[in-house]
């Protein structure tokens, strides 16, 4: 997924994936379904379409809800992409959907991100990135294993 300037939305929680894109000087716009402290505007990506125009979708949506995640931001017709567990696409029923929305690519990590900024405490979780384009992909998905960036705080 290659964007020039993007206004990216999508279930910001805390505001951590969109700080990042922030910092790397995308302009963004982050909501989420509850106020966290972070965002510009509490809605709800599944049932409240975004009342602005954006290029792209960044998000780490709740795992239970990953798939009308998936649906949803597929509908947009623009490029998206979502963090999800690393096993997400290991599961027979969701063979369909993959087949459906055809991702672009699947972005291993190989580093546990952290999710809990605290001193003193370990990643847990593995987890992917997959990439979608503004429309299903006509070639095989790409797997992609991905080095740990410096992302100071944010690592």
């Amino acid at each position: 997924m290659s964007i020039s300037s993007a206004n990216i939305i999508g279930a910001c929680g805390d505001g951590a994936i969109s700080r990042v894109l922030a910092g790397a000087g995308y302009k963004t716009a982050s909501s989420d379904l509850h106020d966290r402290g972070y965002g510009d505007w509490t809605g709800d990506f599944l049932n409240d379409p975004p009342r602005l125009s954006f290029d792209a979708i960044v998000t780490n949506p709740p795992f239970n809800v990953a798939e009308p995640f998936i649906r949803t931001a597929a509908s947009y017709g623009v490029p998206f992409a979502m963090l999800l567990k690393s096993t997400y696409w290991h599961a027979a029923t969701r063979a369909k959907l993959f087949a459906e929305t055809r991702p672009e690519m699947v972005i291993a990590m190989t580093w546990r991100p952290s999710f809990d900024l605290r001193r003193g405490t370990s990643p847990t979780m593995d987890v992917i990135w997959t990439v979608w384009g503004a429309q299903p992909s006509r070639e095989p998905c790409r797997y992609v294993l991905a080095a740990k960036p410096d992302l100071g705080p944010f690592g």
